[in-house]
């Protein structure tokens, strides 16, 4: 037995050796880099289907961007106000409260909710019955609705 793990090991050390001498000996292949001009570059890049603009257009599609969300924030929350109960049963979860308030539209993102519940410790103190809660109170606001903190 003795001699067969010598003779695996010493195999291994020749094969490595070999290895090791054709790889130092190997002349590396000598890369071409070409220099390309920015026109050549931009000829490139729009041939593979991309956009190419220069920074001042960038900037006024991006002034033009923020123009058009601010009006469209400001009457999204003017128009839509919901108004909703929500009845909380023995074993009701936050992950249950947050989905339900999600599809009701009183909260945008359940999980931002379920990290208020948990950062502030309200979930421990969720209380059994209807609570009414509206789509203008913050996160914080909802979960002292629905908790005895």
């Amino acid at each position: 037995m003795k001699q067969t793990i010598r003779s695996f090991a010493v195999g291994l050390f020749t094969s490595s050796l070999i290895l090791g001498v054709a790889f130092y000996l190997e002349e590396p292949e000598e890369t071409t880099s070409q220099e390309l001009t920015p026109e050549e570059m931009k000829e490139t890049i729009e041939g593979q289907g991309y956009y190419v603009l220069e920074q001042d257009q960038y900037d006024s599609l991006l002034n033009l961007k923020d123009q058009d969300q601010e009006p469209e924030k400001e009457e999204g929350k003017a128009q839509e106000t919901f108004i909703y109960t929500l009845d909380i049963v023995s074993g009701t979860t936050t992950p249950d409260i947050a989905d339900r308030l999600e599809s009701a539209g009183i909260i945008e993102n359940g999980q931002e909710f379920e990290e208020v519940m948990e950062d502030g410790d309200y979930s421990r103190f969720i209380q059994l019955g209807e609570a009414t809660v509206s789509s203008k109170m913050n996160l914080t606001e909802i979960a002292e609705a629905i908790t005895s903190k």
